[in-house]
């Protein structure tokens, strides 16, 4: 008998009791609920929300219950797979190739909470670019001093599985440094397509492989023909992380720069640039530019 829900159910006949009409075997049934353990989920929710973390979060854990309670330990035995590697991505305490065991212990002082214990899993750093990874993990099987329990909402398959998420947070750095040609058009002073020749600069790589960029001539051609001058790039860096890209700092002019619409077609890489600046008479500055690399190899990919 789960002594949880006997003593609930003697307390509510004793509120009912108070009134004349009430007859306490309208509603009462003391008859054992049937034992299950399941994954912990918020209501009436039948599926378990999935648990996402970072490669840097350190631990994620689901919790397992004994919704109906228990009067002795319950042994519950899991399985787990997915594309995360064990021992490369994660590990989880009691657990090692493919399956584990957690056990929860009844509290029969909390009337409130059901009894349970968490799946912990230690999330490990493997500070190379990869993609998002899984672990599933499904319930097995489970049993106290009464003998085996259901698994599952019920016994049923609901809230028998959890799945937890670790996304990437290394960048992957490509190093896509060299020469180029531009072709540069639709820009702010109108005037033909400008040509040219520049040099994209690598100028480091951060902690988590973030690599930092350069451009010779930010304005593609523009200020030497609209202002008869060049714009120094002075802080001006592109970021690239995991193939996007994003302007960082200032030019000598306290603006910042914007890169949209990148398009990579094999050594050909087109994207629109604009700035910050707003002149008196409400003037801005953008054009349209084609790089093409000098060596004929292809750009990565690159977003924005």
């Amino acid at each position: 008998m789960k002594l949880k829900h006997i003593i609930f159910l003697i307390a509510l006949a004793g509120v009912f009791s108070c009134s004349t009409d009430f007859e306490a075997n309208d509603i009462l049934d003391v008859s054992e609920l049937p034992g299950y353990v399941a994954f912990d989920a918020p209501g009436t929710t039948v599926n378990v929300e999935n648990v996402v973390v970072t490669e840097t979060d350190g631990t994620a854990s689901v919790t397992v219950e004994v919704p109906t309670g228990t009067l002795s330990d319950v042994t519950v035995n899991y399985t787990y797979e997915g594309s995360a590697v064990e021992g490369v991505d994660f590990t989880i305490d009691g657990a090692s190739g493919g399956s584990g065991t957690i056990v929860i212990e009844p509290n029969q002082s909390d009337f409130q909470n059901t009894d349970r214990a968490d799946i912990v899993v230690n999330i490990l750093t493997d500070d190379e670019f990869d993609e998002t990874k899984e672990i599933v993990i499904t319930l097995t099987s489970a049993s106290n001093d009464e003998g085996a329990l259901a698994v599952g909402r019920g016994g049923t398959d609901f809230n028998k599985t959890a799945t937890v998420i670790i996304t990437n947070v290394d960048c992957g750095f490509v190093d896509f440094s060299g020469d180029y040609t531009y072709v540069t058009t639709d820009y702010f002073c109108d005037g033909d397509p400008l040509t040219g020749e520049g040099t994209l600069t690598f100028t480091g790589e951060d902690a988590v492989g973030q690599g930092t960029f350069t451009f010779s001539d930010w304005a593609f051609g523009t200020y030497i023909q609209c202002y008869g001058g060049d714009v120094d790039p002075n802080t001006l860096s592109v970021a690239y992380c995991s193939g996007v890209t994003s302007v960082t700092g200032e030019d000598s002019f306290g603006d910042s720069w914007m890169l949209n619409n990148l398009t990579v077609a094999g050594p050909n890489l087109s994207f629109d640039f604009s700035n910050t600046f707003v002149g008196d008479a409400g003037e801005t500055e953008f054009g349209t530019v084609v790089l093409t690399r000098s060596d004929g190899a292809d750009w990565p990919p690159i977003t924005n």
